[in-house]
């Protein structure tokens, strides 16, 4: 556009062009190369004007380059747990997990790596596991090793570390295949309970065994008397009998 003005003429143009040395022709200006531009990071030249444009990650808020955080769009699609950094997130999982296809967590199988540092049996649950001992001994504080149960002080009966028994002054627990049974902390104690419990079991089924064998022996006994009294008696009735006949006779 030319206005007049006195004597000459001025050329007018739109911001984002500048005159040609013709001075009739208007040309785009590249606020991108002749440093106009104002972009915090990129910048990408249009006809008479200009864009700006961020790395990956980032968003453009006017002229400037903001951090997106994917965390806060359902988690990043992370199964756990999400870490935004800038320009960037990751994700991360929880104890007793690991990382799979950079948003899946796995349980980690730490018996049968055999990590557990368990000093008898292990048991493993999702993101964790579980240290077992045999019958006579019980899990110490370490969670881990298993000791004699009859140089534990302990009272509570516990499984996985949730107390479900109070034993009583005496006695102390131990879990045999997830079930607490107080046994008493004396070891001389529980092994005459052993042999007052335990052992006359079969000695009980040996004797009435016994006495029903000798009251079986009894009872014929006393049928083979009452049958020998009956002969007995028998002889002398046929005797007596006789003697009878014979004195008639004579």
């Amino acid at each position: 556009m030319l206005l007049g003005l006195g004597l000459g003429l001025l050329a007018s143009y739109n911001v984002g062009f500048t005159l040609d040395v013709d001075g009739r022709t208007c040309i785009d200006v590249d606020e991108c190369t002749d440093n106009t531009a104002t972009c915090d990071v990129h910048c990408k030249n249009t006809i008479g004007s200009y864009q700006c444009y961020c790395e990956p990650g980032y968003m453009v808020d006017g002229d400037m380059c903001e951090d997106i955080d994917e965390c806060q769009q359902d988690n990043g699609q992370c199964d756990h747990i999400c870490l935004n950094e800038p320009g960037s997130y990751y994700c991360d999982c929880q104890s007793g997990y690991r990382l799979h296809n950079r948003q899946q967590c796995q349980d980690i199988d730490e018996c049968k790596k055999g990590i557990s540092g368990c000093s008898h049996s292990c048991l493993n649950h999702n993101g964790s596991y579980t240290c077992t001992c045999p019958s006579g001994f019980v899990l110490s504080t370490n969670n881990r090793t298993c000791e004699d149960m009859f140089t534990d002080n302990t009272n509570k009966c516990e499984v996985y570390e949730t107390i479900i028994q109070q034993c009583e002054e005496g006695y102390q627990c131990e879990v045999v295949e997830d079930d607490p049974i107080c046994r008493p902390t004396d070891k001389d104690q529980y092994e005459f309970n052993y042999l007052t419990v335990v052992i006359p079991i079969p000695v009980i089924l040996l004797l009435v065994i016994g006495l029903f064998i000798l009251c079986c022996l009894c009872v014929r006994r006393r049928r083979e008397k009452r049958t020998k009294r009956r002969n007995t008696s028998d002889m002398l009735k046929d005797f007596q009998s006789f003697s009878n006949s014979t004195n008639k006779h004579v």
